[in-house]
């Protein structure tokens, strides 16, 4: 299996190597440009272990690019950032799995073979208070926070389109997708509920 690492430390790719070869074939990127030649030479990759904050990675835009790019791809984030809403953010983003650095090595091989055979895997750190306000805006991504955040402040479609530069079918697109996955019927208990995640 051909597998993908990606990460600006090299020791930390040195250790990801040692652990998965001689079972893998690892080839390494330090940055997302890096890591997205690879995936284009190297379209039968079998796995992705990408740091979620290395060169190239401007919030969850590079994620988003490599998962439009190379939806089927099992693709695994190792980061040092175990905050939940980041994690949840992630996991909304369509990875398969999350591993916090502050795991073993022994862990993570644990987790690799759990998403290899088919299962994600989701850190405890994202488990914890899963019902909470907050934890339904983690599932936006960047561009439908974008949209959320605009929308409890009251502006219209057509403001949040202008300050966006994005079409007006566009928003009302992602207001459709943001009130699904906030939970919220429309406008009005959007707003209503906001006050409870910022009050």
């Amino acid at each position: 299996m051909k597998i993908i690492l990606a990460d600006d430390h090299s020791l930390f790719r040195e250790g990801l190597r040692s652990m998965l070869e001689p079972d893998a074939v690892c080839f390494e990127a330090s940055n997302l440009s890096e890591m997205l030649d690879l995936l284009h030479d190297h379209p039968d990759t079998g796995l992705i272990l990408m740091d979620l904050k290395m060169p190239g990675m401007v919030d969850f835009q590079g994620l988003e690019t490599v998962r439009e790019r190379h939806p089927d791809t099992p693709l695994i984030i190792v980061s040092m950032h175990c905050e939940q809403d980041i994690i949840q953010t992630a996991l909304a983003c369509g990875i398969s799995g999350y591993i916090p650095k502050t795991h073993s090595f022994e862990s993570m091989r644990r987790a690799i073979d759990l998403v290899l055979s088919g299962t994600p895997y989701v850190p405890q750190e994202a488990l914890l208070n899963v019902n909470s306000p907050l934890s339904k805006t983690s599932k936006l991504t960047r561009r439908q926070r974008d949209v959320y955040e605009r929308l409890i402040k009251g502006k219209t479609n057509q403001e949040i389109a202008d300050e966006l530069y994005i079409s007006l079918s566009t928003v009302k697109m992602h207001v459709s997708t943001v009130l699904e996955k906030v939970g919220a019927k429309n406008r009005t208990q959007l707003l209503a509920d906001s006050r409870n995640i910022f009050d």
